[in-house]
């Protein structure tokens, strides 16, 4: 390989690499659903539209909420499953899949990802 090879494949190393370092917050595993009890805010993506959202998540892992969408509000709940720290599931009437804890900068932060993809659910703890 030519020196300027060598340089442009080196600076593509480097540049992957800051790119994955500012890509997506560290996962924070939990033992326990009663290290995200709570009431939380966000967007909410599910089988009834995408929209802002509020829930309380349990100490024991069972969670209710409403979506607000422009015609009307509607509720949705659930349940979450800790299968083992750093996985978690949940299972509810928008849909199922996993759920990841990120924390940055001291801001919590819940990812609702739904099996098989599609859009992710964001909350952060309310005020």
């Amino acid at each position: 390989m030519t020196p300027a090879g060598l340089r442009a494949l080196g600076l593509l190393a480097i540049l992957a690499l800051v790119g994955s370092c500012v890509s997506v917050p560290p996962s924070a595993s939990f033992k326990e659903p009663a290290e995200i009890a709570g009431t939380w805010r966000g967007r909410l993506s599910g089988r009834s539209g995408y929209a802002v959202a509020g829930m309380t998540i349990t100490q024991t892992g069972g969670f209710t909420g409403t979506m607000y969408l422009d015609g009307e509000d509607k509720d949705f709940s659930g349940a979450i499953t800790v299968v083992r720290p750093g996985l978690a599931l949940y299972r509810s009437t928008q849909g199922s899949g996993t759920i990841v804890l990120q924390e940055r900068d001291g801001k919590r932060t819940l990812r609702f990802q739904p099996e098989g993809g599609g859009v992710v659910s964001v909350f952060s703890p309310a005020p």
